[in-house]
């Protein structure tokens, strides 16, 4: 079994190929939280609006990762496009992920 240090480094690897191959970040926190920094190439969809976009993401064939404020709307929202047959990988906290995939 892996240890933590290794899962860890492991998923940040995985996150960076995904960019690399494409990957688009959709940062769900508040518009208001948004503005206040956010991954410059972040798009921002609130968890909240989320649902109703779902359609929009499958027609972009993407993979997609998920960035918020402290990773749990974005574990909420990754399963909620893993649900809908998409692939997406959690990216947790939007300055964690900003951190890993520079």
């Amino acid at each position: 079994m892996l240890n933590l240090f290794k899962k860890k480094k492991l998923a940040n690897l995985q996150l960076k190929q995904a960019l690399q191959q494409g990957a688009l970040i959709i940062d769900v926190r508040t518009p208001a939280e948004y503005n206040d920094g956010h991954i410059t190439t972040a798009t921002n969809i609130p968890l909240q609006q989320l649902q109703t976009q779902l359609p929009v993401l499958t027609q972009q064939k993407k993979v997609f990762i998920t960035c918020c404020r402290s990773g749990a709307r974005s574990n909420i929202a990754c399963q909620l496009i893993k649900t809908a047959g998409l692939d997406c990988y959690d990216g947790g906290p939007w300055q964690e992920l900003q951190k890993h995939i520079n």
